[in-house]
């Protein structure tokens, strides 16, 4: 795809030359100025830099512009992905396809703020140092029971420098019973975890229906 869009920034950029260059010639000539002159001749490879400066700086910025944007994604956009990312951890761990040890749960205990909290839909807030031991002990408890997690609606706004608040809908399905609920996740940027961010907090309520 980089091929691609560098082939296509490379033609873009020809038509602009010959655009301008068309450009030029059509002004010379209509003010009498014959290219062919030797006056103009001698000016000719002045002006043609001039139409390159101007048409390849521009394209060259733009070009630069959209590769950092691609490959530099906002903090508003990670912490999105680091809600999908993090509840696939979930249905993994919960499914044990991944393994109860140290390296697997560190993608969830990695990224857990010191002082983070939640407070589950039945009202009851738990900190951090009772959140992992719950985890961990919970590896495999869907074995069986054809459990999933979907992600949905998930929406950002950027509350404070470095902080993001992320909303969305969960939906896990376990043997055949749905159940959901809406979330409200803040994040604060930290360098060294998979999106260079962490949780702070999570506030859960039930979706119409999707109750216990």
């Amino acid at each position: 795809m980089i091929c691609c869009g560098t082939y296509r920034s490379g033609l873009v950029v020809r038509e602009r030359i010959t655009w301008r260059l068309d450009r030029l010639c059509h002004l010379l000539y209509s003010e009498g100025m014959n290219l062919f002159n030797v006056r103009c001749l001698a000016a000719a490879p002045v002006l043609l830099m001039t139409v390159l400066l101007l048409t390849i700086l521009p394209a060259a910025a733009q070009e630069e512009t959209a590769m950092k944007t691609t490959e530099d994604p906002s903090l508003e956009e990670r912490c999105r992905r680091e809600v999908v990312e993090l509840h696939q951890f979930f249905q993994d761990w919960f499914n044990a396809e991944l393994t109860k040890d140290d390296a697997s749960f560190e993608r969830f205990e990695g990224v857990l703020a010191a002082d983070f909290e939640i407070v589950g839909p039945n009202g009851r807030k738990t900190a951090r140092a009772d959140v992992l031991p719950g985890l961990r002990a919970a590896h495999g408890q869907h074995v069986g029971k054809e459990f999933s997690i979907a992600v949905r609606e998930v929406e950002s706004r950027t509350v404070a420098e470095g902080v993001v608040l992320v909303t969305y809908e969960e939906h896990q399905m376990a043997a055949g019973k749905p159940r959901g609920w809406q979330s409200s996740a803040l994040f604060r940027v930290r360098d060294g975890v998979p999106n260079g961010v962490e949780w702070l907090h999570v506030h859960e309520t039930y979706l119409p229906g999707l109750g216990e």
